[in-house]
């Protein structure tokens, strides 16, 4: 991603609605939007027969072209909120494709920092799908990085990002106790005399 973007070469770029091309070439490949691949075929691959190897060869050109695609995507919005405005429109798009690295999450988190018209009205079910994602998959530096980045805006707390995370991770089941999933993405911490 260039540190210092042409604004005249995003401009240009957005007129010319690269976006939507972009948008369109991430979709195509996958049965999500009628393509001939599942998204799963990405992340789950198992190299070894020849008809195996053929298709990983296929999602290695596919991986690579969505995440330069997602780079491009950056490169257009970065420092220019009337693109990063147009982009929020694909979100749901983008969705899709977080969990498979393919660059969906580092898009989104990007898009999203220090965006406070996009941070307010960041839909519940996103953040619930990165925290599920976290439970499902791990503490991925990349899921911890999105959720971090939809707490603050200029150094200034997103008051409504921050209470819905917050319920989130302290919601209480039917016996009044912690959810199960809790557990599994907050670090358990205690103090003690010794140094």
């Amino acid at each position: 991603i260039s540190r210092d973007p042409n604004p005249i070469r995003q401009q240009i770029l957005a007129e010319q609605h690269v976006l939507n091309l972009l948008v369109e070439m991430l979709s195509c490949p996958f049965q999500t939007w009628n393509g001939p691949f599942k998204m799963e075929d990405i992340s789950v691959l198992k190299r070894g027969s020849a008809g195996s190897m053929r298709l990983a060869n296929k999602m290695d050109y596919i991986s690579h072209i969505t995440r330069l695609a997602y780079n491009l995507i950056l490169n257009i919005c970065v420092n220019n909120t009337t693109n990063q405005l147009a982009a929020s429109r694909y979100f749901p798009i983008f969705e899709k494709q977080v969990g498979f690295d393919l660059g969906a999450e580092e898009t989104l988190t990007k898009l999203l920092t220090d965006n406070e018209q996009l941070l307010q009205s960041l839909p519940t079910e996103t953040i619930e799908m990165f925290m599920e994602l976290l439970v499902t998959r791990g503490k991925n530096p990349q899921y911890l990085q999105f959720l971090r980045s939809i707490c603050t805006c200029s150094g200034e707390a997103v008051s409504v990002n921050l209470d819905r995370l917050y319920a989130l991770l302290f919601k209480k089941n039917g016996n009044n106790n912690s959810d199960p999933t809790t557990e599994s993405v907050l670090i358990q911490t205690r103090v003690t005399d010794s140094l």
